[in-house]
Parts: C-alpha cells; sequence; structure tokens
C-alpha cells in the first residue's frame, strides 16, 4: 500500500473523482483476495466489492488518519463478506439458485481457481491476499487477526500443497 494514501484521503473526503480512481486502482486486487475466498464466487466478489468501496466512501469521516488506511479498507472488506454470509445463511434457499448460475470462464481461470480452492479457506485467504492483493505479511496477520507467525506457516504449506498437486498433474 503506497504511503501517498494519506494525502488522497483528505483529497477523496472532497468528493474527488479522480482520487476514488487512484485508491480503487491501488487497493482493488487487496479487497478481491479478501472476499473472494469467502465467499468463493467471483460475480459476487465483485458485487461485494462494490458495497466495500461505498462503505469506504460513507464511513470516511469516521477513518482515524493515524492508523493505514489498507487495514482498515481490508477490514471493510471482511466485514462486508461476512455480513453477506450470515445473510445467505438465513436465506440460504433462495441465495441457493442464484449463486449457482455463473458464466463460463476461460479454461485458464477454471484452472487456477480449481487449484485455488483445493486449500483450505485459511491457505486461500493468505495466498489470495499475499499474491493477488500484494499485501505484506504483516497487514494480513492484522486482517485475519491471527499471529505472523501463523501467517508465515498458511503461506508456507499452501505454496507446498500447490506445487505437490501441479506436479502430480504433470505426471500424469
Amino acid at each position: 500500500m503506497p504511503k501517498r494514501f494519506d494525502d488522497l484521503i483528505a483529497r477523496l473526503a472532497d468528493h474527488d473523482n479522480e482520487t476514488f480512481e487512484i485508491i480503487h486502482t491501488e487497493t482493488k486486487k487487496m479487497v478481491f483476495a479478501i472476499i473472494y475466498p469467502l465467499v468463493g464466487d467471483i460475480n459476487l466478489t465483485e458485487d461485494l466489492m462494490q458495497d466495500t468501496y461505498i462503505k469506504m466512501l460513507r464511513s470516511l469521516e469516521s477513518f482515524d488518519r493515524r492508523r493505514p488506511f489498507g487495514p482498515w479498507l481490508a477490514q471493510i472488506a471482511k466485514n462486508i463478506a461476512y455480513d453477506h454470509l450470515r445473510h445467505a445463511k438465513r436465506e440460504q434457499q433462495a441465495v441457493e439458485a442464484a449463486w449457482h448460475i455463473q458464466m463460463p470462464k476461460p479454461d485458464t481461470y477454471i484452472d487456477i481457481d480449481r487449484l485455488i480452492r483445493s486449500l483450505d479457506k485459511d491457505k486461500q485467504a493468505v495466498v489470495l491476499m499475499r499474491i493477488v492483493g500484494e499485501m505484506s505479511f504483516k497487514d494480513i496477520a492484522s486482517t485475519l487477526d491471527r499471529p505472523l507467525g501463523t501467517i508465515y506457516s498458511l503461506y508456507k504449506n499452501a505454496l507446498k500443497e500447490l506445487r505437490h498437486i501441479i506436479g502430480k498433474e504433470d505426471n500424469s
């Protein structure tokens, strides 16, 4: 996350659309990496990402500018995803039908998606936050509220599992 967020936040508070585009571009990979492992659906993830940025804009006045912006936005994304999951659980039958309707994906995405889904949820989250979201291990630990050593371990073990799966497929 760029250190320049301090200046950008002040401009964003003045409803500067260019500033929003900069912040969105700099943070969208991280937000995706937080939400996708929790909901497991790309279309739903995109919807929840929009909700995240709307909530961020509405909550900007309460943002403590002494804190880093990235983890604050990450927490909003995580809360949006969990709120959705709680709501979906209560209305599971109605929502389930909509979740199964997906557009076909290119083969490369199916393979990557299948590989990532082979990991447990904790490892999925760490790998996506680190690789797609380009988050530091420290920010991941803060977002997931887990010790830094646990995050390192989950990441290392996830990569080991992925290498093993890829190795098996190459030998087939």
